[in-house]
């Protein structure tokens, strides 16, 4: 995204103190770990009013193909609400898991069967936004993921399972056969 922006402005390799990964590793420190901005100056031998420019420039490009940044980050948390409601399940009925032959496809399947309810409840709230596309995105990645999801939603619950665990978990065939109570030709069907 940075080196597409300065290619944009017309800015020639090597005219910068700082590359695009260093600039990006500047913004993420900023942004991840609170690092202040003095610090990040001295660590990238720049002045502070300097470093200020290329924080400021790679958050302004962050935000311009990030249009949906918000909605990634309620989703992030949307998932780990999920796996901490996963965790809550499987420890209350723990004993019953352990003795299980394969634990893990067990809390796997706690953690789809939560999540098939929430889409139940999404699909019941959320209107249809369409196939839209976020303005100013070059990739189109919101728009195939927007794509993405609502080819999703079109499909029964039970299809769209295995869709998930497939393609978004890599799982085998019969492993989502044994997750799912089902048989593995009617998983590649």
């Amino acid at each position: 995204m940075l080196r597409g922006h300065r290619e944009r402005l017309g800015t020639r390799k090597g005219t910068r103190a700082l590359g695009v990964f260093r600039q990006a590793v500047l913004v993420l420190r900023w942004f991840v770990d609170g690092t202040r901005l003095a610090q990040l100056a001295r660590d990238n031998g720049i002045s502070v009013p300097n470093a200020y420019r290329y924080l400021h420039e790679g958050l302004t490009v962050l935000a311009d193909h990030a249009p949906d940044l918000s909605t990634a980050l309620e989703r992030a948390a949307a998932a780990e609400d999920l796996v901490q409601e996963t965790l809550e399940r499987a420890c209350r009925t723990w004993r019953r898991i352990a003795v299980a032959d394969a634990p893990d496809a067990y809390v796997r399947r706690i953690m789809v069967n939560l999540a098939n309810d929430r889409w139940r409840r999404f699909r019941r709230t959320v209107p249809d936004r369409g196939d839209r596309v976020a303005p100013g995105n070059e990739y189109g990645q919101v728009g195939i993921r927007d794509q993405l999801v609502h080819a999703l939603r079109q499909l029964p619950m039970r299809m769209r399972t295995v869709v998930v665990l497939r393609y978004f978990h890599d799982l085998s065939d019969a492993e989502i056969a044994a997750d799912l109570d089902i048989s593995p030709s009617t998983v590649r069907s």
